[in-house]
């Protein structure tokens, strides 16, 4: 669980939420999900007491770090034949 907000531009408020503190910094995401999974997520979100910004947040950026850390030892392996994974 993260103790700091997300971001260069976001704070915490009192009761834990994330918030923008320069627009020119955030940007909206509207998308359609499934409902089940929405449902999930708000259980979640209620379960670990986070905003559903925050947790969005945090889900996202664990992605793409686990994407791009599993993409630069696919490519040390191809450039070396060393598993960095060993």
């Amino acid at each position: 669980m993260l103790k700091e907000p997300i971001g260069r531009s976001l704070k915490t408020d009192e009761r834990g939420g994330c918030y923008c503190v320069a627009k020119k910094d955030c940007v909206s995401l509207h998308i359609r999900v499934d409902a089940d999974i929405v449902n999930r997520f708000n259980a979640y979100c209620k379960e670990v007491s986070k905003t559903k910004t925050l947790a969005i947040e945090e889900i996202m950026l664990k992605l793409v770090d686990e994407y791009e850390q599993d993409r630069d030892n696919r490519r040390l392996l191809e450039e070396t034949g060393i598993d960095p994974i060993v």
